[in-house]
């Protein structure tokens, strides 16, 4: 069931977890052995359609595997969308984009230009696509929203492999942000350090 706050968030990474990704991982990545070695450590898949506000928390990773737009934009991706209704991705580690990818080339399940309306936010590592240096180019990642990061992620290599950035700001955020969304703007700042001028 949608929950009636908002907010959904996904917690309790277990000693069970035998997977860590890093933006080196080999090309296996995002095969069955990966999914299995998944188990447990608190990451979502997202994907889909939403016509309310909605935030998606992860304690570890959240992994965008397929279109994700609010019903206004059906059947018109790339449109503004209308109303208030917003979409938050926040993970801790990684916000990935589901590229499955060997040696020989993209693999079944790979999106090409995939669409995602979304204020998104990695609060310790990156937004990244899953094996950017592998396969051959899938056009355009769309983002529509926002994305906030602590390390810039690559998405792609030059006229090569992953994606071309086609990213566009959804000025709606600066008011309709969704539901428990951690805000920049709103959060409370202090000095951490100063210094000051050698006297002289």
């Amino acid at each position: 069931k949608w929950p009636a706050n908002g907010l959904l968030y996904i917690h309790g990474r277990s000693f069970s977890c035998t997977y860590e990704f890093s933006d080196d991982s080999s090309y296996k990545s995002d095969n069955t052995e990966e999914w299995e070695k998944e188990k447990g450590c608190a990451n979502v898949y997202v994907q889909g359609t939403y016509s309310k506000s909605l935030t998606i928390g992860s304690e570890n990773e959240v992994i965008v595997n397929g279109n994700v737009y609010p019903t206004s934009v059906a059947g018109s991706l790339g449109s503004a969308p209308s109303g208030t209704t917003t979409l938050g991705l926040i993970a801790t580690r990684f916000v990935r984009v589901y590229h499955p990818c060997t040696n020989s080339g993209n693999q079944p399940g790979f999106m090409e230009s995939p669409w995602i309306y979304a204020a998104i936010l990695s609060t310790a590592h990156s937004f990244i696509v899953d094996n950017y240096q592998c396969g051959e180019q899938m056009e355009n990642l769309n983002v529509y929203g926002a994305i906030g990061q602590k390390f810039r992620g690559p998405v792609g290599t030059v006229n090569n492999s992953g994606y071309i950035k086609n990213y566009k700001y959804d000025g709606r955020l600066a008011t309709d942000e969704p539901p428990y969304f951690l805000a920049p703007l709103k959060a409370g700042w202090r000095v951490a350090r100063e210094t000051a001028a050698a006297p002289g």
